[in-house]
């Protein structure tokens, strides 16, 4: 069985997470089209974290949070409660094997 877990943006952004490939891809498009895919191992996530901004248009930001100390944005124009809600599922589908 594949659980997945996948959402969309206002920007052409997406999070996929595959157990059974245990790794979370984030894939995003910028501005002029070019798609960028970031491939993290399940293994390699240390926490998922929805962090307060001060400046800037967007109130929050969810950053991926790697155990090497790396840390790669994955959501940022949804309020900070839908943010919290994406957050909070993918860390409780990473703690649950």
């Amino acid at each position: 069985m594949v659980a997945v877990y996948c959402f969309l943006e206002k920007i052409p952004y997406a999070c996929l997470i595959d157990r059974t490939a245990a790794q979370l891809s984030i894939l995003r498009r910028n501005s002029l089209g070019q798609q960028q895919s970031l491939i993290y191992s399940i293994n390699d996530i240390d926490t998922v974290t929805v962090i307060r901004n001060v400046r800037r248009g967007r109130p929050c930001s969810t950053n991926v949070c790697l155990k090497s100390g790396g840390r790669s944005r994955l959501m940022s124009y949804q309020s900070c409660a839908a943010q919290h809600q994406v957050a909070d599922r993918i860390t409780t589908f990473l703690q649950n094997p």
